[in-house]
Formats: structure tokens, C-alpha cells, sequence
């Protein structure tokens, strides 16, 4: 079906919006798979104390969060230029307008798609008692490290907030546009992180807490 409202502005913050997610989303998960790998040993070490018959499936689950994180970075610079600067280059910018926002929905949904497993995985890990009595050791410890998981957070989430914008403006109406924005909604990261959370009454009596705030929150409980 011809997306009549396409224009390139649309085109163009639909670009921008992806590209800021997708670079935040990769470097988010490259900081969790990066934790989960450095204390591996621990982990393990812990689950064999607690529970010897749980530690193939969590090894197994270790794996698979390596395994997608590997197919995340692949995306990221097969489409990066010679300085490291990841773009959704159009192949061909004399095909419609129509073609051109298609090609951002395929090439963004590819990245969501990939970056879904990987996320619901790493909500399923930081759920063991280790992983979130070392995770908030962690934040306690290295404030500089939390500001940055923060900071990529904000960057997803006013991104996410544009892209849901611009779909409105068109009243739902590009249908390339609205099936990033759904995907994109769906693995938003504490959705996923801190399922059946009360985090959205505690974002609105404080306004100020973090991402890394409300994740630990949720954690307490595991750790």
C-alpha cells in the first residue's frame, strides 16, 4: 500500500530517530553483556553453591546474551563508515520516498528483532541472585559507570519519544513508520528488565530517578 504522507522530512527524522536508538541500544547492551562477561566466574561459582542442577541452563542463557550481542555489533558496523560512524545509508536515493522509508523499516526492525532476545535473556539473568547483588555493587561502586547506562537510556527513550511523535503527527497513517514505533515500544528496556514493576507510580513521585535507579529497585528483591 502507498504511503501518500511520506515526505522527506519524514524520511529524514525517521533516519535520525533509528540511528540515535539503534547506536544507544547496541552500546547499552554491549555495557550489560560486558558486566555479565567479567563476572562470569562468579556466577557461576554462586549457582553451583545454590542450585548445581540450574547452572547448564544458565550457562546456556550466558551464551545465547554473547551470541546476540556478537549479531547486535555485526549490524551496527556493517553499516558504520570508515570513522566508526554508524548511518542507515539508502542504496539507492533516487528510488520514491515510499522505498526509501521502507528500506529504514527493514533495516531498523532487522536491528529490534535481533536486539528483543537479547534483552528478554538479560532481564532472565539479572534475576539470579548474583548477577544483581554484583550489578548493584557495581553502581554503588562506579558512579561514572551508571551515569552511563543512564545517559544511553535517556538517549533511547527521547529518541523513542520523536519517532512516536512523528507517527502521530500523521496520525498513525505510514505504515513502515508504525511498525518500527511498535516494535521499538515493545522492547523498550525496563518493560523488559522490571516486568510487573510499580516503576511507573515511582517515576511519577520522583521524578529524578534514573534508569539505573528503578533498575535497582526492581533488583533488590533478587539480590
Amino acid at each position: 500500500m502507498k504511503n501518500l504522507n511520506v515526505t522527506k522530512e519524514v524520511v529524514e527524522r525517521f533516519a535520525e530517530a533509528a540511528e540515535t536508538i539503534i547506536v544507544a541500544k547496541s552500546k547499552l547492551s554491549r555495557e550489560l553483556t560486558r558486566f555479565i562477561q567479567d563476572h562470569r566466574s562468579m556466577i557461576e561459582a554462586d549457582a553451583r553453591e545454590q542450585n548445581p542442577c540450574a547452572v547448564g541452563n544458565l550457562m546456556v542463557a550466558i551464551e545465547r546474551v554473547e551470541f546476540h550481542q556478537s549479531k547486535l555489533d555485526r549490524l551496527v558496523v556493517i553499516s558504520s563508515n570508515k570513522d566508526g560512524v554508524y548511518k542507515i545509508t539508502i542504496p539507492n536515493t533516487n528510488e520514491s520516498l515510499n522505498a526509501q522509508i521502507e528500506y529504514i523499516d527493514g533495516t531498523f526492525r532487522r536491528f529490534l528483532e535481533e536486539y528483543e532476545p537479547y534483552i528478554y535473556l538479560a532481564g532472565v539473568l539479572f534475576t539470579q541472585h548474583m548477577v544483581a547483588k554484583l550489578f548493584k555493587e557495581k553502581i554503588e561502586k562506579s558512579p561514572e559507570w551508571s551515569r552511563r547506562l543512564d545517559d544511553l537510556y535517556s538517549e533511547i527513550t527521547q529518541a523513542t519519544f520523536d519517532l512516536v511523535n512523528l507517527s502521530s503527527e500523521y496520525r498513525f497513517s505510514i505504515e513502515p513508520l508504525d511498525r518500527s514505533v511498535d516494535l521499538c515500544v515493545k522492547v523498550e528496556e525496563l518493560d523488559i528488565l522490571t516486568p510487573r514493576s510499580d516503576r511507573y507510580l515511582t517515576i511519577s513521585q520522583a521524578k529524578k530517578m534514573t534508569f539505573t535507579d528503578l533498575l535497582l529497585q526492581y533488583l533488590s528483591r533478587f539480590a
